[in-house]
């Protein structure tokens, strides 16, 4: 049978799962997890989608089950941690989908220091000592999810430029991809002219940015410190497009930032004019 294994070094306490809110990651800039309710989602999804997910803290397994309660006349499915109730139903994050339980597993997994993420083939599994592993049924949805993983995890990427931890990569396909950290954090209809991936942009529970006039901000203080020239002599190629991200920012909202590679920027113009859009033909 195929799994997607997500494992990381250490092991998993069971409250991790059942404690809402409860993060001891919120204020160590660090860490990726700040909110304390991101596995809790994930594990809801997959029970609520009848997606088989185990989950192995060292050798022991977590007993993961359902237990169905009525609340005013409706009924419930409650999760259960080795038996005990939690306060979360399945119904918990009604509206996620599967690369964002996907996304969260694998966020913990790193903060926690990833050993393993991808699919295997297994007739049988175990945990290890000293690991938390995680096994998630490959269904088709899953199968298509990693086929384009990139879309939403930065994993396979490599960055045509890097500075402060802030990367640019070359374009995949049109739409726009931002990151935060490796990790899809913009939902957007524009198309962008490359891809950026933030190191400290400010994500809310939500995993997405939290500040949308702050994606310009990044993006435009991570482009004026490019060294490379092609980078900026395509964004300058296109500067007129209003169908890139890169061309719908608000300047009022960017700033030049004190060190800056101004010759790149010279040298990529070399002999060509620049006027303002309103003025050109004329």
């Amino acid at each position: 049978m195929r799994y997607l294994l997500i494992s990381n070094k250490g092991l998993l306490e069971t409250d991790a799962l059942s404690l809402l809110g409860a993060s001891t990651k919120r204020f160590d800039n660090d860490k990726i997890g700040q909110f304390g309710s991101g596995n809790k989602y994930a594990l809801s999804y997959f029970l609520r989608n009848n997606i088989s997910v185990r989950i192995f803290s060292g050798i022991n397994e977590v007993n993961i089950g359902i237990k169905h309660k009525v609340f005013r006349n409706q009924d419930f499915n409650v999760i259960t941690i080795n038996g005990n109730e939690t306060s979360m139903t399945t119904d918990f994050g009604y509206e996620w989908k599967l690369w964002e339980a996907i996304r969260e597993l694998y966020s913990n997994a790193v903060d926690e220091g990833l050993t393993h993420f991808g699919t295997i083939n297994a007739e049988t599994i175990q945990g290890i000592e000293d690991n938390t592993r995680i096994y998630i049924e490959c269904t088709s949805e899953v199968d298509d999810l990693m086929l384009n993983i990139d879309d939403y995890l930065a994993l396979n990427l490599k960055p045509i430029f890097e500075c402060d931890g802030n990367k640019i990569y070359k374009k995949r396909n049109p739409n726009s991809c931002i990151y935060y950290r490796g990790i899809r954090c913009l939902d957007t209809n524009l198309k962008s002219l490359f891809d950026y991936d933030f190191h400290d942009i400010v994500i809310n529970e939500s995993r997405t940015v939290k500040y949308s006039w702050s994606v310009g901000e990044h993006m435009w203080d991570l482009l004026f410190k490019c060294k490379d020239i092609n980078i900026i002599s395509t964004i300058l190629s296109n500067i007129h497009n209003r169908e890139y991200i890169e061309n719908n920012i608000d300047s009022s909202m960017v700033s030049i930032p004190t060190i800056y590679n101004k010759q790149t920027w010279i040298n990529a113009v070399g002999n060509n004019l620049i006027c303002p859009t309103n003025l050109s033909g004329y």
